[in-house]
């Protein structure tokens, strides 16, 4: 919902019954993007971590952070995005536990277009 309302596109509502096929949101000109979101308090920039056992389908790849989450609202910062091949570059590896994930790391992300960095 985040990166739906950052570029002020509808979310897809749908029901998937096997999934969505990997986009989450249509963004300008045929644009597609999957949006993974974490609520860990581990990190403060956590990887992008997208499963390999599923197509890489989308043209991005989005990581958001919901730092705070409640019944009526949630607070998500928007950390960055990568490529379809970016995320194809990666070796998917069992990361974490055992699931095997393509990890992008914090430094390697885009920071999206109409965002600017914050120092919260």
């Amino acid at each position: 919902m985040a990166i739906a309302e950052l570029y002020a596109t509808d979310i897809d509502t749908e029901v998937h019954p096997f999934g969505d096929g990997g986009i989450d949101v249509h963004l300008w000109e045929g644009v597609t993007a999957d949006v993974k979101a974490t609520k860990t308090d581990k990190m403060q920039y956590p990887q992008l971590l997208v499963c390999d056992d599923n197509t890489l389908t989308a043209d991005l790849y989005f990581v958001t952070h919901i730092t705070d989450w409640h019944s009526d609202a949630a607070k998500v910062r928007v950390l960055g995005y990568a490529t379809r091949s970016q995320v194809a570059e990666k070796t998917p590896y069992p990361h974490p536990g055992s699931t095997k994930n393509y990890v992008v790391e914090p430094e390697e992300l885009t920071l999206p277009p109409l965002v600017q960095a914050s120092h919260e």
